[in-house]
């Protein structure tokens, strides 16, 4: 995480709250946005990106870092050289020992405790590690049996019966990019942030299998509703709702 103008000063609670307010949001002099609960503490030598937000309680260590647009939930607690990436996302009362490191657009789940050194990368090696050979997963797709058009890759046909494969998948240890978007069964799109209950009305649930060997991303602890894999098997079976 870099800052605008790239370099320290570091911030700390009280310049902060000194900062003026819009909308509820500390301006900083040079431009970025920041919120910050009650009781919250930061150690020396801290950096917090543009639109970060801070629950009440929250305690960063010392040389923590946080990327644009992170949110800490209530009562969290870094320890010393923490480093997330943009846009993560972390629960209430989660707990992440020293050095931890997490990508960008890493969430953990409420309650969620990490030791010293861990990352999103070893996290995410272990529990692809640890799936079975095969996993029933779901796709989600129009009443054609088109993928939704969520992101910006080409449309794909889900035919019953059929293998698809994503031709150009992004293998990188990260939530978001290149490749095919599953969910668990029970999950709905809209839970996890892929369109409004209104858009979604009309799709349809295929139950699909995914070989261990294709998954690219099965979440993070607290957080693994929705996964990215290169290639599925659309089970021919009746759909359900």
């Amino acid at each position: 995480m870099t800052k605008r103008g790239g370099a320290p000063p570091y911030d700390t609670v009280a310049a902060i709250r000194a900062w003026p307010i819009s909308n509820g949001w500390s301006c900083a002099p040079d431009g970025r946005r920041i919120r910050l609960g009650e009781g919250c503490q930061l150690g020396n030598d801290c950096q917090l990106g543009d639109w970060c937000r801070l629950g009440d309680g929250c305690r960063l260590g010392d040389e923590c870092q946080l990327g644009h647009g992170c949110q800490l939930g209530t009562g969290c607690q870094l320890g010393d050289e923490c480093q997330l990436g943009d846009e993560c996302q972390l629960g209430n009362r989660c707990r992440l020992g020293d050095r931890c490191r997490l990508g960008d657009w890493c969430q953990l789940g409420t309650g969620c405790q990490l030791g010293d050194n861990e990352t999103s990368s070893t996290l995410c090696r272990r529990i692809l590690a640890a799936l079975p050979a095969v996993i029933p997963l779901v796709k989600w797709v129009t009443p054609t049996h088109m993928s939704p058009g969520w992101g910006n890759g080409a449309p794909l046909h889900y035919t019953p019966g059929a293998v698809v494969v994503c031709e150009d998948p992004d293998l990188r240890l990260v939530p978001c990019g290149r490749g095919l978007h599953v969910l668990r069964p029970g999950i709905r799109p809209e839970w996890v942030g892929l369109g409004t209950p209104e858009q979604n009305t009309t799709l349809l649930p295929l139950r699909v299998t995914v070989q261990r060997a294709d998954v690219i991303w099965a979440g993070l602890p607290g957080d693994d509703a929705k996964w990215r894999v290169r290639r599925l098997r659309v089970e021919p079976e009746e759909e359900e709702r």
